[in-house]
């Protein structure tokens, strides 16, 4: 189904278990619809049975869903998540940003970041860890 929002477009689609919306931003880079709310061009949600199994956010440093903040950066740049029960796998192309914070439904065990253990701080009230560290590639974060 085609959504079409306030400064945007984009696509709502059903299959199975997964639902997808995904927006793109017409002039200024924040858009908003079905829930999914992003500053950047353009972003994707994945919801399953158990909540958002996938996002990702282009050209962007703030991606929510239902209210809920599933991926921020200090500045704008890419990030792509992949949730799962027992980790969640970030891919993060940022140029001079110092901070990323991901969702997560608890706190991390661990956090690995570009390979190495990494301290993050987890926020329960917001339900974010943050990573901090000059422009994390990769970020693992393992769930008990």
């Amino acid at each position: 189904m085609a959504i079409r929002a306030k400064n945007g477009v984009g696509v709502q689609r059903s299959e199975g278990r997964y639902r997808d919306v995904a927006l793109f931003a017409i002039e200024q880079p924040e858009v908003g619809a079905e829930g999914v709310a992003a500053v950047g061009r353009t972003c994707f949600v994945r919801r399953g049975p158990q909540g958002i199994v996938g996002a990702s956010l282009h050209g962007g440093n703030r991606l929510s869903a239902d209210g809920q903040v599933v991926l921020a950066s200090q500045l704008a740049g890419d990030l792509v998540a992949s949730f799962g029960p027992t980790a969640i796998d970030v891919i993060s192309q940022q140029y001079d940003s110092h901070w990323i914070e991901v969702f997560s439904p608890q706190p991390p065990a661990k956090v690995i970041v570009d390979g190495k253990p990494q301290p993050a701080v987890y926020d329960a009230a917001r339900r974010l860890v943050r990573i901090e560290g000059y422009c994390p590639r990769r970020v693992q974060i393992m769930l008990p």
